[in-house]
C-alpha cells in the first residue's frame, strides 16, 4: 500500500484506538531523547522532554483521527505555530521551538507502530539528527535503520555503495516515500504490492520521481534475488506497456495531422480548380 494523496494522512487503526496509540508512541519517543539525554544533552532534547511531559502524554490520549491530522498539518512548510490550546501555554520561544520536531518524530514512531501512513508532503525531522538516529535504531525496523544510515549526517553505518554526494539526498527522499508506504520488511514486497508501487511511481507525473522510487525498492531488495527478478520482469513490463502507449499517442497525433493536411490540401485544390475554371471561361 502506498499513500499517494499529498496532505492525506491514512489511519490503519480504528478511532477508538487512535488516542492510545499516540500516547503510547509520545511515550516511547521521550524514553528514547532521555536515554540520548545522558550521553549527549542536547538542548533541544532537553526542551522537548520539558514541553512533552505527563500533561502532554494524558492529553493524546483523548485524541481522535480528525485532532491528529489537525496537529500533523501544521507540520508542513509555513504552517506557522501550532493553533492548540495544549500549546499555548508554552511561552519559553526555545521550548516553543522544539514542538515540531519532536511532532515530526513522532509520525516516524507512529508508522513504526503501524498506525499511520504519512502524506507525500510530509516533511522529516531533519534537524533532530542525533534523535532521528536514536529513534531508528530503537525500532529494529532493519529497513528504516539502512535507509537512515545512508544519510552523511547519521551515526548509523550505512550498507549500500551508494556516493557521498548521493548519500543525503536519497536517504532523506527514500525515508519520506517509506513512510508514505506500508513497506516494513523485505515479506511486504509481494509481486502484487510491487507492481503497485512501479505503477504508482512511475513516469513524469508520478508524485514520487524526485524520490529515486526504482533505487529505492532496488536497495530495500538488496540480497533478496527473488524478488529483485520479479521487480525486473515488472518494470521491464512497465516499460514495454509505456512505451506503447507513447508510441499509440505518437500515431494518434500523425493521424490528426495527416487528416488535417488532407482537409488543407483539398481546400487548396478546390480554391486553384475555381481559379483556372474561371479564367477557362473568361477565354
Amino acid at each position: 500500500m502506498i499513500n499517494s494523496t499529498p496532505m492525506k494522512w491514512v489511519y490503519l487503526i480504528n478511532e477508538d484506538k487512535l488516542g492510545r496509540a499516540v500516547f503510547d508512541a509520545s511515550n516511547k519517543l521521550l524514553l528514547v531523547i532521555k536515554e540520548l539525554c545522558k550521553v549527549n544533552k542536547k538542548p533541544y532534547m532537553v526542551n522537548m522532554q520539558i514541553v512533552f511531559d505527563r500533561k502532554f502524554l494524558k492529553e493524546t490520549i483523548g485524541w481522535s483521527s480528525d485532532d491528529l491530522t489537525e496537529v500533523f498539518n501544521m507540520l508542513r512548510r509555513g504552517s506557522g505555530d501550532m493553533k492548540l490550546p495544549f500549546f499555548d501555554r508554552i511561552e519559553n520561544k526555545e521550548q516553543r521551538s522544539v514542538i515540531k520536531s519532536f511532532l515530526k518524530l513522532l509520525v516516524v514512531q507512529l508508522w513504526n507502530d503501524k498506525v499511520l501512513l504519512a502524506p507525500p508532503s510530509f516533511i522529516l525531522p531533519t534537524n533532530s539528527k542525533e534523535a532521528l538516529d536514536a529513534l531508528c535504531v530503537s525500532t529494529n525496523n532493519i529497513i528504516l535503520i539502512n535507509i537512515r544510515g545512508c544519510n552523511n549526517n547519521s551515526s548509523i553505518p550505512h550498507l549500500w555503495d551508494i556516493s557521498s554526494s548521493d548519500r543525503n539526498r536519497r536517504s532523506t527522499q527514500w525515508l519520506r516515500l517509506l513512510i508514505c508506504t506500508d513497506f516494513y520488511n523485505n515479506t511486504s514486497f509481494t509481486k502484487a504490492n510491487m507492481e503497485y508501487f512501479v505503477l504508482a511511481v512511475y513516469g513524469r507525473e508520478s508524485k514520487f520521481i524526485s524520490r529515486y522510487p526504482i533505487e529505492f525498492i532496488t536497495a530495500i531488495l538488496n540480497g533478496n534475488t527473488i524478488n529483485l527478478d520479479e521487480l525486473c520482469k515488472i518494470v521491464s513490463q512497465v516499460n514495454l506497456e509505456k512505451d506503447k502507449e507513447r508510441n499509440d499517442k505518437r500515431n494518434l497525433k500523425n493521424i490528426r495531422k495527416s487528416k488535417i493536411t488532407k482537409k488543407i490540401t483539398k481546400k487548396i485544390t478546390k480554391k486553384i480548380t475555381k481559379k483556372i475554371t474561371k479564367k477557362k471561361k473568361k477565354k
